[in-house]
């Protein structure tokens, strides 16, 4: 009768069979999810295409293309030599230019500071806190003879379609005032305006400053312009200044007839019979 087998201590010759008899089964592998990882990644890099957008806007690219949009509506061209936007940094732009379809200067600025974001942009909110215009310049604005002016001319029409126009309801209320607020300063703006049934242009020269102070468009609007004008090429200056308050709007809609205005005006050296 053979010796039994220790199991402790199998001989060599055993059988592998027997071995796999006697070892414990593995437990199968889970596959692992890998869906969360995914959709981890994906909010991840909308959350970062969010934070750059502004600074993705900002490029020559991105510029470009807005631009062109606008360009499609208009008989002429904009242009902007930089812009740079943040989300709750405010705005910087330089280098703006309007031009007519002739490539003529119609009007340009320098450049343009605000604390505006572009949050409450979004929001319908324009809180412009301190806003800085320099070198505004309104190259010429030109009235024919007809009434119209030549900044009306910049827009393309739309072609009439067949459909009768829209006849305005009475009963229509006018559109709410949009939340304005701000400290805003021109420095050296300048302009030329001619009124061809007139004959002489008026310049404003770049002497002139504005400052206007609001808190909202229906409340009190602080102002403090000087503008220095002259009549003619070879017109002597003169200066007009107003500084005082004005309120112009009432519970939410402009309201000039009956506003209030708090103005203090000053008239030296105006040559008034020139000025129609």
């Amino acid at each position: 009768m053979p010796d039994p087998i220790d199991p402790a201590h199998p001989p060599a010759n055993l059988p592998s069979d027997a071995h796999a008899a006697d070892a414990p089964a593995s437990p199968p592998k889970r596959k692992r999810r890998r869906w969360p990882i995914t959709i981890l990644g994906v909010v991840l890099l909308l959350a970062l295409l969010v934070l750059l957008a502004p600074k993705i806007a900002s490029t020559a690219a991105l510029r470009g293309y807005a631009l062109g949009k606008v360009n499609e509506n208009l008989n002429g061209s904009v242009e902007v030599q930089d812009w740079s936007l943040s989300w709750t940094g405010g705005i910087d732009v330089r280098g703006v230019r309007v031009l007519d379809d002739q490539k003529r200067v119609v009007a340009e600025i320098a450049r343009v500071r605000s604390d505006l974001s572009l949050i409450d942009a979004i929001r319908g909110r324009y809180d412009c806190g301190t806003t800085i215009v320099d070198d505004a310049n309104l190259a010429q604005f030109i009235i024919h003879r007809d009434g119209t002016n030549n900044l009306q001319q910049l827009i393309k029409q739309k072609p009439a379609g067949n459909a009768p126009a829209a006849q305005p309801s009475s009963t229509a209320s006018a559109p709410a005032l949009p939340h304005l607020s701000g400290d805003f300063t021109l420095n050296r703006p300048r302009a030329m305006v001619l009124d061809e049934r007139a004959g002489e242009p008026v310049f404003l020269e770049p002497a002139s400053a504005v400052h206007v102070k609001l808190k909202g468009l229906d409340q009190p609007i602080e102002n403090a312009i000087a503008a220095v004008l002259r009549v003619g090429t070879s017109g002597t200056p003169g200066t007009l200044k107003l500084e005082g308050t004005a309120r112009i709007g009432k519970a939410g809609q402009i309201d000039i007839a009956s506003g209030t205005f708090d103005e203090k005006l000053q008239l030296i050296g105006i040559p008034l019979k020139g000025v129609n």
